[in-house]
């Protein structure tokens, strides 16, 4: 459960700073307000990312959490000081190793397409959606399912991200 959890912090993150990428990107995309198409900057499109990307987490959070209860309610596993100490430094550390990614890579960043920006974490969190829909039918298998498509998925997405001109 504890690694579910983590995956959708790292996800919140992303989603964090890609909404921050989009903020400060100079370019414009092309979206659909008020029923006509317009082009609009990195606020509007920021604002759209924040609302449907945010309203994805919220519904994972929801799926999370009625999976915690029922675990500790079956099991009786009590949480312990150990766990929130791993799970705490776990979230620092995800949340650093992308701060430094952002700072590294901010000014490449600016110059992206918003498009493709608001892309790039919707493929990572299809892992999560697939093992919310799926995995009472996994069953045993679920979690190690969940870590290969979630590893193949940040791998792949890690690559076309940062070696895109």
């Amino acid at each position: 459960m504890i690694v579910l959890w983590l995956y959708w912090f790292q996800s919140v993150v992303i989603g964090l700073f890609t909404a921050i990428k989009i903020f400060l990107s100079k370019e414009k995309t092309e979206m659909i307000v008020n029923g006509t198409k317009k082009q609009v900057g990195g606020v509007l499109a920021g604002l759209f990312f924040i609302f449907h990307y945010g309203f994805f987490h919220l519904v994972y959070f929801i799926f999370l959490s009625v999976f915690t209860a029922r675990y500790f309610f079956i099991y009786k596993t009590p949480l312990t000081f150990s766990n929130i100490l791993f799970f705490s430094i776990s979230i620092v550390f995800l949340f650093v190793n992308h701060l430094i990614s952002f700072i590294i890579s901010r000014k490449k960043d600016s110059n992206k397409s918003i498009t493709r920006l608001m892309f790039f974490p919707y493929a990572r969190i299809m892992p999560m959606h697939l093992i919310i829909i799926f995995g009472l039918a996994l069953g045993s298998f679920a979690l190690p399912f969940f870590l290969i498509l979630k590893t193949i998925a940040d791998v792949v997405m890690h690559q076309v991200e940062h070696n895109e001109a």
